[in-house]
């Protein structure tokens, strides 16, 4: 796990890199995400933060 996410995209990566999710206008509403850490969870929040390595970090 360590070494896809150091080169997700064939490339290394700085600590801390990770994409926001979210939907244009509309939260998250009961969407699935197979997150690394916590394997499948639904989400409610505004958005998410997802990390190289699959993990999911919702917003508060």
């Amino acid at each position: 796990m360590l070494l896809r996410s150091l080169y997700r995209f064939g490339v290394p990566l700085e600590p801390g890199f990770h994409h926001d999710v979210q939907f244009a206008g509309k939260p998250l509403s009961n969407t699935y995400f197979e997150c690394a850490v916590k394997g499948a969870i639904r989400l409610s929040s505004k958005y998410a933060n997802v990390y190289p390595n699959d993990h999911v970090l919702p917003s508060n």
